[in-house]
């Protein structure tokens, strides 16, 4: 049975959306794993440190819900970023057939038209216990400016998706 469920935030913030696996979940779980996104050759030095510095804030989370980290685990935990570049384009007018005052007759309004660049994406987390199967996952979608950085906000929406997490209870 897989139950869904969503943590309502405040204002217009996107929630994290997560989904429990409870018939995978069969277990009493005490250890954990942090499974690093496969590394590329290219990757960047600065790139590994923002993969370090995730993986840190994934294991410090969940040894505070208890759990230890084990090179045996039963969990294994991952995580992924996908971010895309996108456009807005509005048009900002009251009337599009205006009187004009001076010729006296109705004609097309001159348009404005304002474009926004945002960085969008998504930040998803997996649970999976020892034998693959999937027994939770968390996600949050969200849009920067253009010139924030992804870096600098990813960390706090990290903090957000394992937060939702907790450890299922165990069926007696």
């Amino acid at each position: 049975m897989l139950l869904a469920s969503l943590w309502l935030g405040t204002g217009c913030a996107t929630k994290v959306a997560s989904i429990y696996n409870y018939s995978a979940a069969d277990g009493d779980f005490k250890t954990f794993l942090v499974v690093a996104p496969e590394e590329k050759d290219s990757q960047t030095p600065e790139n590994k440190l923002f993969d370090q510095r995730l993986q840190a804030i994934l294991t410090t989370s969940l040894e505070n819900k208890g759990l230890q980290t084990s090179s045996l685990p039963d969990l294994y935990v991952s995580y992924a970023v996908s971010v895309y570049n996108t456009s807005e384009t509005t048009s900002n007018f009251n009337n599009p057939y205006g009187y004009n005052y001076y010729n006296r007759y109705y004609y097309p309004s001159n348009f404005d038209y304002t474009t926004r660049t945002y960085k969008t994406g998504v930040f998803l987390i997996n649970i999976k216990n020892a034998r693959g199967k999937l027994i939770w996952q968390g996600s949050k979608t969200f849009r920067l400016k253009s010139k924030e950085s992804v870096q600098a906000r990813i960390p706090e929406i990290c903090r957000e998706v394992i937060g939702a997490f907790s450890l299922p209870v165990p069926s007696t």
